[in-house]
């Protein structure tokens, strides 16, 4: 006679995780191959609505998507001559502006005794003057890993403008057959969300670099372009990016023209970062992705250790992806209320009274 074995009723629990875990490992294993995919499949997106508009206007298919990405790739390689010509500089003239730190720092030693800190050398934090400079460009060194895998990406960015707009049938067709409505509705907003918070999401980060490009032109802050760029690339890192974008430029218009020009530097990031970011995008992006700032900020580490760097500038769009997933299943519901906002959370009460 046979004897059943009896499973524990957190047998399948333990298995689900377990197997989300080994998941985990392996996209982080194989993030060098993912990652170009991903980036490919966001630039397509982004893509996509000024192909829309040439077709709009009786531009064959096939023409206005190799003359949108004739455009993009000219105005990427564009940027990326005037940014490496100023980085060159910028790391020629490296001792110079580190040297004149360093004179800062010796003529206000009275202000930083103010502070804690006795002497440049022996500080609390132990910070060198010159770190923030070298930093900055082990920032960029992580652009040029990019710029080298820019040709594989435009190449895949190719090929899924082809085929995204035969998503939506596929999707219809996939799901049709086995019923699963909710599913099909869910993977159809993935890719309108997605649309919407990358276009959005890159006009005001292009808006940023732009007004402040203009603006420290106009106070005469050299390598106007790599702030500008920096602002602009960091833009797309929610909560903390504006502000680590503004402090390699206000201090260094602060070695470069005085304590003046820092100052209103300073202004310059506050004054266009809140218009921009506090004020028009909201308005634009009407009740944004549906994200708590809490779960944004918990995002940013996550993805940044899964996917380096350019994992922090998706983080947003991953974590948008993930909540409507969660939200098609009935057993992983909760997880998708819990990193959601509390006005989300408040509506589903509402509608289940």
């Amino acid at each position: 006679m046979k004897t059943e074995t009896k499973v524990p009723s957190n047998y399948y629990s333990i298995m689900k995780w377990a197997g989300i875990i080994i998941i985990i490992g392996g996209i982080k294993v194989t993030s060098a191959i993912i990652l170009p995919l991903l980036l490919a499949i966001f630039i397509s997106l982004m893509l996509l609505q000024p192909v829309h508009w040439l077709q709009s206007k009786k531009v064959p298919k096939n023409l206005a998507i190799l003359l949108v990405l004739f455009l993009f790739t000219t105005l990427f390689y564009a940027l990326g001559d005037l940014l490496g010509s100023s980085l060159s500089d910028f790391s020629e003239n490296l001792p110079e502006y580190k040297s004149k730190l360093y004179e800062i720092t010796d003529e206000n030693r009275e202000t930083f005794k103010m502070f804690g800190i006795d002497s440049v050398e022996n500080n609390p934090m132990n910070i060198e003057p010159g770190a923030i400079m070298k930093m900055i460009l082990l920032g960029l060194g992580q652009a040029k890993k990019f710029i080298a895998k820019f040709f594989i990406i435009m190449l895949l960015t190719l090929f899924f403008l082809f085929e995204l707009d035969s998503f939506p049938v596929k999707f219809n067709a996939m799901f049709s057959r086995i019923g699963n409505k909710k599913v099909q509705i869910n993977l159809n907003k993935i890719v309108v969300n997605l649309r919407s918070y990358l276009q959005i999401k890159s006009l005001t980060s292009f808006a940023t670099g732009l007004f402040i490009y203009i603006f420290l032109m106009i106070l005469g802050v050299r390598y106007a372009i790599l702030w500008s760029m920096i602002a602009f690339l960091l833009n797309y890192v929610p909560n903390i990016g504006s502000l680590i974008a503004a402090i390699p430029a206000v201090i260094f218009a602060g070695i470069q023209l005085g304590g003046g020009a820092l100052l209103y530097t300073g202004i310059i990031y506050l004054f266009v970062n809140f218009i921009i970011g506090s004020v028009i995008e909201p308005r634009i992006m009407g009740k944004g992705m549906g994200l708590s700032t809490a779960v944004i900020l918990i995002s940013l580490m996550f993805w940044g250790w899964l996917f380096g760097p350019i994992g922090m500038f998706l983080s947003v769009p991953l974590t948008m992806v993930l909540k409507i997933f969660l939200e098609t299943n009935e057993d992983s519901r909760y997880f998708a209320i819990l990193i959601g906002t509390e006005d989300e959370a408040k509506r589903i009460l509402k509608n289940e009274k």
